[in-house]
């Protein structure tokens, strides 16, 4: 028996191919048949090569074409959406084998979850994360300090998601943000270090509590063209559900397109 082989030209689209060899001796008594599939992959993989992200209207328009050196198979996906938030389907699936547990990572897997039972349990432990001046830790472990950082930000996302925290470590916290914006409290990371926005996430996480105040504002001394965009999205209140800009956002819808091609090789 000696092996033999064929030389073939794989199809220039990818899919399967059956194929099927038969041998026949001499004399022909002896005869056998084999059949296979094959799996034909693409010898250029498609990536996405552009996207662009429009508002409709009567007037709109968006000019596309080949990118220069495109091999042939690439195609445009055009989707219509009356929002600008995209699908959560892929994060809740991250998050629900995410398998980290400090109090932001665990906090952070309720909301997206929209656990609420994950969420009670963390909050009935929650007094076992704050140090001696509110802030909460991480980790329960006294060693560790509060971070201010972590504090305004499960202050701010549980309230924006209707998540309730328990009354006596609320207090507790809402102290230590106040604190915070005033300049009384401190906690210093690594390198240099801007507390400024890290105040203005303080006090946004304090004006979703209801615990803001004139005084507070006041003691911001950061003028809005000084501000990263993220901190400047704090200062700004969002708009109330039923006002006019509120409704006109809602009727506006946004169109974006991705195109995808074979890169040239």
């Amino acid at each position: 028996a000696v092996p033999i082989s064929w030389s073939m030209t794989a199809p220039a689209q990818p899919g399967a191919l059956q194929w099927t060899v038969e041998a026949v001796s001499k004399n022909g008594k002896q005869r056998d048949r084999l059949v296979f599939d094959q799996q034909v992959e693409p010898a250029v993989p498609i990536e996405t090569w552009a996207a662009s992200l429009v508002r409709v209207g009567p007037t709109s328009s968006l000019p596309i074409g080949v990118p220069a050196g495109a091999l042939p198979g690439g195609y445009v996906d055009v989707a219509l959406a009356g929002t600008l938030a995209p699908p959560l389907a892929g994060v809740r699936d991250y998050m629900a084998i995410y398998p980290y547990n400090c109090f932001e990572q665990s906090t952070s897997r309720a909301i997206a979850l929209g656990d609420l039972g994950r969420w009670q349990a963390l909050a009935g432990a929650l007094p076992t994360y704050l140090d001696k001046d509110g802030l909460l830790r991480y980790w329960p472990n006294d060693r560790l300090d509060g971070s201010a950082e972590l504090t305004a930000y499960v202050m701010a996302v549980t309230a924006a998601n209707g998540f309730a925290i328990p009354e006596e470590p609320k207090a507790r916290i809402i102290k230590a943000l106040q604190a915070v914006v005033e300049g009384r409290l401190t906690r210093r990371g690594y390198g240099p270090y801007d507390l400024r926005p890290v105040r203005i996430a303080a006090l946004a996480a304090l004006a979703r509590n209801n615990a803001s105040s004139a005084q507070l504002v006041a003691a911001i001394d950061v003028k809005p063209v000084d501000m990263a965009t993220g901190t400047l999205a704090d200062c700004v209140p969002p708009p109330k559900p039923n006002c006019a800009s509120g409704s006109s956002m809602k009727a506006r819808g946004s169109t974006s397109s991705t195109m995808r091609r074979r890169p040239g090789g």
